[in-house]
């Protein structure tokens, strides 16, 4: 499914849960976010990078925190 943004919500990839899912509550998520005039909610599917790695995730909310469980991923430096 094709993500509802097209400029990526700021994630930190290193902070990422087990199962490699991006939480979504980090300061620079919470203000991508807000300049996007997105509300996380369950089920949404965003594009999400770090600056280095972008991928695309679905939205969902897991121990009171929205994580973006990532279905798919890519690299800048494969890219090239």
């Amino acid at each position: 499914m094709k993500p509802i943004n097209e400029i990526p919500i700021e994630v930190d990839f290193n902070n990422s849960e087990e199962d490699g899912a991006v939480r979504l509550h980090l300061p620079c998520s919470v203000e991508s976010f807000k300049k996007l005039n997105i509300e996380p909610k369950e089920g949404l599917n965003i594009l999400v990078s770090d600056g280095e790695v972008t991928g695309v995730g679905n939205v969902t909310l897991r121990d009171g925190i929205w994580v973006a469980k990532i279905t798919h991923k890519s690299s800048s430096q494969n890219d090239e």
